[in-house]
């Protein structure tokens, strides 16, 4: 447990040094909660018990996009992105706000259609859909039953069953709590409750949007443990530095007016190349300028003489 404890407190230390209090409002609390840590008041996990959830193998196909379009009111999002997602990566997505990064996972989910090009899903895959707006709860309903409407428990990657109350006990909910009505949990228990739910389907492609905002500490440690071993494609729509580093090594960055740039490797060493990148036009999206040079170095075509 002082291990436990000591790494929860390494990641906090690590969030906060990366400018936390210039954050939304929504991080308050996360800040409240690491002072109290700091104090000595930590919050402590309730379990060390490790997630295991089974998944289907996927197949070589995942996510295919190509010459994808895609407006919203005034803002485009995506302009003839050709985008293709293989089995097994860890992909970011990130960039300035507003710019269509929840958008994109709406599309994939088929939330959202495209204006023009094409989407093909792998007959294999299955999503869990991690969202910002929170599908409503009944409040009456108690913890455990409202795991037991997606079934009796899952099984593990080792063949083993796994029943709804290992897993409450996992997620950080005590014998307890089992039979507490929703409306009586905060509102990071209940999101919890939420992510779990999705876990439980065992999907094989995990879409999460910005889960640092309301994610409670402990359950993003046990988030970001489950991760590391979870076989599937994970994509991940998130601002927190720390937490990309820790779940993605390929990014999508979004910087507006349908540009996006790619990247490999971790945020926090794609920010530092951008810092050092010479500029040719400060106001000027990096892909763009990437365009105009390359057609800058094209060699002129001659002239035929008649």
């Amino acid at each position: 447990m002082a291990h436990k404890q000591a790494q929860l407190y390494k990641h906090e230390l690590a969030w906060m040094r990366e400018g936390a209090h210039a954050r939304s409002t929504k991080q308050n609390a996360r800040v409240n909660r690491f002072k109290a840590m700091s104090n000595g008041q930590q919050e402590r996990p309730t379990a060390t018990v490790d997630i295991d959830i089974g998944t289907q193998r996927l197949g070589k196909k995942v996510i295919e996009m190509s010459g994808a379009n895609l407006r919203l009111g005034d803002h485009v999002i995506l302009s003839d992105f050709d985008w293709l997602v293989q089995p097994g990566k860890r992909i970011g997505i990130t960039g300035v706000n507003g710019a269509g990064k929840s958008s994109l996972l709406n599309v994939i989910t088929g939330l959202v259609p495209l204006d023009s090009g094409t989407l093909a899903i792998g007959e294999t895959v299955k999503f869990g859909y991690y969202q910002q707006q929170m599908p409503p709860m009944d409040g009456d309903e108690r913890v455990i039953s409202y795991l037991q409407s997606i079934g009796e428990g899952v099984t593990n990657s080792q063949g083993e069953h796994q029943s709804v109350t290992q897993l409450l006990d996992a997620f950080l909910f005590p014998r307890a709590m089992h039979g507490t009505r929703i409306d009586r949990l905060s509102g990071g228990e209940r999101r919890r409750l939420y992510l779990l739910q999705i876990l439980m389907q065992q999907p094989n492609v995990l879409l999460l949007d910005e889960p640092t905002n309301d994610l409670d500490i402990a359950t993003l440690t046990v988030l970001e443990d489950y991760l590391d071993s979870f076989p599937g494609t994970v994509i991940t729509v998130s601002h927190d530095r720390y937490f990309l580093d820790k779940v993605a090594d390929q990014l999508l960055v979004f910087a507006g007016g349908g540009q996006i740039e790619r990247a490999v490797g971790r945020f926090t060493d794609y920010l530092a190349q951008q810092a050092q990148a010479p500029t040719i036009a400060d106001d000027q999206p990096l892909a763009k300028r990437d365009q105009q040079h390359r057609r800058q170095k094209r060699p002129r075509r001659r002239r035929r003489l008649n």
